[in-house]
């Protein structure tokens, strides 16, 4: 009896024994973290980028003015960037709200996704399968790998580690459900599973990886199969919606490419290079370049054919060894699934394959790696060689991040992204037309224009650089050449707002502004929540002094984006010309606090104020012109005016004799916008 009493006591003892964290277990993976905010950490002094940075935050004016009821609407109803992702417009929402449009912070929410992301990686593998060190590796390659500096030094690029945030929340509560099923816990895998389709459609494949789970590492198929996707048709439902919503969202903007621009045959072959070009990239991860330019027909066939061997090898390898070693048809698998929605079987843009692709689906192959390679080697898995296997291990993080530490820094700014894509992708017609918008900043337009020529010659149904090409021969008064890429482009692509209101432009700038506000109108009506095409109707409505309504269009391109280069000065001007000169005045004059160096802007609102007899303020504004603009003959003609007015007479006869030197004895009006 004595003894069953100490017994019963020893198991009371051990029952009140308190919860030990064990945090050893939790060295590795914080090893990793560490490191990796180490590498990334330079991101905090980055820009936004020229490509879909604007498009997601810069310039967008419902994400700019931080989340509200009426952001959230627009969130959850909006298609632009031909995508449905409302989560991810209300998580760039929430960073404007608190860090305005400080580039380097919404640069840190990204990492801190992807840190969360790792740590999630390694929790699900290790609760799912007990292996520390290689769950551990696992996510040290997907924290490290640079083919995934994309996904996170990329603001608009959120949409993937937001995603992938809930991706690994559906998965550690897959593991948790499938320990013991309970209809809760189903439900928090529905709930992570929706989130994260509302943040990027890729999800899709989600069920079907749960499934692959339920072969290795969980080992549910005692269950019965069929029961297993029977339990998983709600997730079905949810994938088969987001379709739906995807499709809608990317044909209406015009992202989905045509059988006719890209016939079956071709995808297929781009399809089956991509797959093994992305192992290829993933093992030698050199030549990276923020996109790769879709090669259409010129595939070479030794190329497809090559691919397509070593596709189906690795395919047949997988199944054959399937019982034996799970995890590899199950990593297989996972990679060839989860990239199916973006490998080009259905093609979105103009790219052939894209490094951010890769995210979630390299995971596969790196679970396969981490499980075959111990058990491959053998021996060098006993306990007196396992060490063996963990510096070699560290040893190719290390070098990743060596790797990633120098492809993060080409993420910097417009400069560094420019030339990395030139570098890498030099035949990719966005790296061609950056090119050519960067030699025309540098005061070489015909040089410019050379450049785009040619891309149109390359490129000839590729409306983007119809437009660019367009866009510049109408700098240079080539109006008629102009107008003729601005209509092809919009042949090639009816849906193309941007075309058409440079178009309008156009004409206004070819003195026919009845047609051009034609054109900026189907802008408009086509993109009513873009401000640029606003702004650019009411610069159109001006020139005919239609007053009112050029007012309107101002209005409302500022209640969009606030900072449209010269729109709130215009508006100024508008106000002014309409007689209502004191609103004319304040738009003037926040223009000017917004953009002091903005000697046109100094100038009209100088002249406003003399006009009105305030000569004393005047002066100040002609001032900073004249300091802007040292040879302006007509802000110097100004500015004696303003100082004659003032009583200041010797200062305003210095100021005449100037603008005599500079070529005007009197100032001219201030100048239309």
């Amino acid at each position: 009896m004595g003894k069953r009493r100490r017994v019963v006591q020893a198991r009371a003892r051990e029952v009140r024994k308190p919860y030990v964290f064990p945090w050893r277990l939790y060295l590795p993976i914080a090893a990793i973290l560490l490191l990796t905010a180490a590498v990334y950490a330079q991101v905090r002094n980055f820009a936004f980028m020229p490509v879909d940075d604007p498009i997601y935050v810069s310039l967008n004016g419902h994400v700019r003015g931080g989340l509200t009821p009426q952001s959230i609407i627009w969130a959850l109803t909006s298609r632009t960037a031909s995508n449905w992702h409302p989560l991810t417009w209300m998580s760039h929402m929430l960073d404007c709200q608190f860090y305005g449009l400080n580039a380097g912070k919404h640069h840190i929410t990204n990492l801190l996704f992807h840190l969360a992301n790792t740590l999630l990686l390694f929790i699900v593998l290790k609760r799912a399968t007990g292996a520390v060190w290689r769950s551990a590796f696992v996510a040290g390659l997907f924290a490290l790998h640079p083919l995934h500096v994309e996904s996170v030094a990329w603001i608009c690029e959120r949409k993937d580690v937001l995603s992938t945030f809930f991706w690994m929340l559906t998965m550690l509560a897959y593991v948790y459900y499938a320990e013991k099923p309970k209809a809760w816990r189903y439900m928090l895998v529905a709930v992570a599973f929706a989130l994260g389709l509302m943040a990027k459609p890729m999800l899709v494949s989600i069920p079907i990886v749960l499934l692959l789970f339920d072969y290795w590492p969980l080992k549910r198929g005692d269950v019965g199969w069929k029961r297993l996707v029977l339990e998983k048709t709600p997730l079905f439902v949810l994938s088969l919606a987001s379709c739906v919503m995807t499709f809608i969202a990317q044909h209406g903007g015009g992202a989905m490419q045509e059988f006719s621009a890209y016939p079956l045959g071709v995808r297929i072959a781009n399809s089956l290079v991509a797959y093994t070009g992305y192992l290829a990239k993933m093992i030698v991860p050199t030549n990276i370049g923020p996109m790769y330019p879709h090669p259409g027909n010129t595939i070479p066939v030794w190329t497809v054919v090559i691919s397509g061997l070593v596709f189906a090898a690795l395919t047949v390898t997988a199944l054959a060894l399937g019982r034996k070693v799970p995890y590899l048809i199950v990593g297989w698998l996972i990679y060839v699934i989860t990239l199916g929605p973006v490998i080009g079987l259905v093609q979105v843009g103009q790219q052939s394959m894209a490094d951010r692709y890769t995210y979630i689906p390299l995971i596969g192959i790196f679970i396969a790696i981490a499980w075959m390679v111990p058990a491959a080697l053998g021996g060098l898995v006993r306990r007196d060689h396992g060490i063996t296997l963990g510096i070699v291990g560290g040893l190719i993080i290390a070098l990743l991040s060596v790797m990633t530490q120098h492809q993060v820094g080409t993420w910097k700014n417009d400069d560094s992204f420019i030339r990395q894509m030139l570098r890498a992708t030099y035949n990719h017609p966005l790296s061609r037309a950056l090119e050519a918008k960067l030699i025309n900043q540098e005061g070489r337009p015909v040089d410019a224009e050379a450049k785009m020529a040619a891309l149109v010659r390359d490129c000839p149904r590729l409306p983007e650089a119809r437009v660019g090409h367009g866009c510049m021969l109408g700098m240079m008064g080539r109006y008629d050449e102009a107008a003729a890429e601005l209509k092809q482009a919009i042949k090639l692509r009816p849906n193309y707002p941007e075309a058409y209101s440079n178009l309008g432009v156009l004409y206004e700038n070819a003195r026919n502004p009845e047609e051009g506000i034609k054109w900026c109108r189907k802008a408009v009506e086509m993109a009513p929540d873009v401000g640029q095409w606003h702004a650019n109707l009411a610069r159109v409505l001006a020139t005919l002094k239609r007053w009112d309504e050029s007012a309107s269009e101002y209005k409302r391109a500022l209640r969009i984006r606030p900072d449209i280069p010269d729109a709130e000065r215009d508006l100024g001007v508008v106000l002014y010309q309409n007689q209502d000169t004191t609103s004319g005045i304040e738009h003037l004059e926040i223009a000017v606090q917004n953009s002091p160096n903005d000697a046109m802007g100094q100038y009209i609102l100088g002249t406003m104020l003399q006009r009105t007899g305030q000569n004393n303020e005047a002066i100040d504004h002609l001032s900073a012109a004249v300091h802007l603009r040292p040879t302006w003959a007509d802000a110097h003609g100004m500015l004696s005016m303003a100082l004659n007015g003032a009583g200041l007479n010797q200062q305003a006869r210095e100021e005449l004799k100037l603008a005599e030197k500079y070529g005007a004895p009197v100032a001219t009006p201030p100048a239309k916008p």
